[in-house]
């Protein structure tokens, strides 16, 4: 007769209905026991790793968002490792534990990168490992060395074509009301590489003395020397000037040094200098060869204060448009400025009976005024873009070009 078996406890014992004896286990019972328990420890050894898993991932997602200059540590560098006790067999109680010991890799892996980031700190030449991960989306950090941009094609010419006209056209006005010849062209072209110099040594300068700029500044005055000096040994004369003009480069550099060449007096230093060229071309020309003083002699010194006089008012107006939208002040200076020049033009005018001598002059000086007063009315109403305000302060340049040429 066949004795029935009981369901196998937890210990393993099997009680018989017909023995008083202790029985040993059949094979296939020890092997379902066996069997039950690898599959738990099993369980709880996917369970940890997955938790390790989760750990690894935050610290990698950490490290990704870290400041560039925070990397990870050298192969060379001690792995950080927390010391486990031995894992209990209750899962229960192992899932909180393997948890806590989780945390404890991620905050010592966090304090790991921050000793890191810190010597890195310390020693700014300290040459990165070849084995040192960084993230290649990570973000800029102060403490990141960045290479230095590169010299472009628009830091070798002046960008502003409104900047370019009022620069030029008074040379080119006094070397027409002059007389051209060579010494006049000669000294427009040297004007215009006075300009370069000013424009590249000014952002240097600017931006304390930033490589990109330094090419074309060091160019520029060598080419100002090899075009300047041979003409300084055959006119020495223009020596007269050089004071002035001393002292308008100072407070030019001084400006952008100080980065206020936008500024009223910055403007006006910089519009001084371009206007007074037309003085300086002039007293070279055909018509001042046998002056006594060459400065006097044509219409050199009216040329340049009627382009002084626009181009202080281009400026009033600029910043109107632009830099000082809204505000009533320089509004108000605007306006008053370019009535004082329509009035005094039309006075002009009006003395000499209203003969064509002037006439050019009083109507550049009225379309002066409407757009000082029109412009800054349609800006509060819909947006002016400045590349407009740029074409508009072209044309009035040109016109105050030609009315100095015609005039004078």
């Amino acid at each position: 007769m066949t004795t029935p078996t009981m369901p196998s406890s937890p210990a393993g014992d099997h009680p018989s209905d017909n023995s008083q004896h202790t029985q040993h286990p059949s094979p296939q019972t020890r092997r379902a026991t066996t069997a039950d328990q690898q599959q738990q420890r099993q369980s709880i050894v996917n369970h940890h790793t997955d938790d390790a898993g989760i750990g690894h991932s935050i610290t990698a997602v950490d490290r990704s968002i870290a400041p560039a200059g925070r990397t990870a540590a050298p192969a060379d560098r001690p792995a950080v490792s927390v010391d486990r006790p031995a894992m209990p067999d209750n899962p229960a109680t192992s899932t909180v534990r393997d948890i806590t010991y989780v945390d404890r890799d991620i905050i010592s892996v966090g304090h790991t990168a921050e000793s890191e980031s810190a010597h890195r700190t310390a020693s700014p030449h300290t040459a990165t490992s070849p084995h040192t991960a960084t993230s290649p989306h990570a973000p800029s950090s102060p403490h990141t060395a960045r290479s230095p941009r590169t010299t472009t094609p628009r830091d070798w010419i002046p960008d502003q074509p409104g900047a370019w006209a009022m620069a030029i056209l008074p040379t080119l006005a006094g070397m027409i009301v002059g007389g051209a010849n060579t010494a006049t062209v000669w000294l427009l072209i040297a004007w215009i590489l006075c300009y370069c110099v000013q424009f590249t040594a000014a952002r240097w300068l600017k931006s304390r003395f930033a490589r990109r700029y330094l090419p074309p500044t060091v160019i520029y005055t060598v080419l100002l020397a090899a075009i300047g000096l041979p003409f300084v040994a055959l006119h020495p004369t223009i020596l007269w000037w050089a004071p002035l003009y001393i002292a308008l480069a100072g407070l030019s550099f001084a400006a952008a040094w100080l980065r206020r060449e936008r500024t009223l007096w910055g403007n006006a230093v910089a519009i001084l200098a371009a206007c007074t060229m037309a003085m300086v071309v002039g007293s070279f020309g055909n018509h001042a060869a046998d002056a006594r003083i060459p400065a006097l002699a044509n219409g050199g010194l009216p040329a340049a204060v009627v382009f002084l006089l626009a181009q202080f008012g281009s400026v009033l107006f600029v910043k109107t448009m632009i830099r000082e939208r809204g505000n009533a002040g320089y509004l108000w200076a605007s306006w008053i400025w370019h009535g004082v020049l329509l009035a005094a033009a039309f006075g002009l005018w009006g003395l000499l009976g209203f003969g064509r001598l002037f006439a050019m002059l009083t109507i550049t000086c009225a379309w002066l005024m409407m757009r000082a007063v029109a412009m800054p009315l349609v800006a509060r109403r819909r947006a002016v873009r400045p590349i407009a305000v740029g074409l508009v302060e072209m044309v009035s340049s040109l016109l105050v070009f030609a009315a100095v040429v015609m005039t004078f």
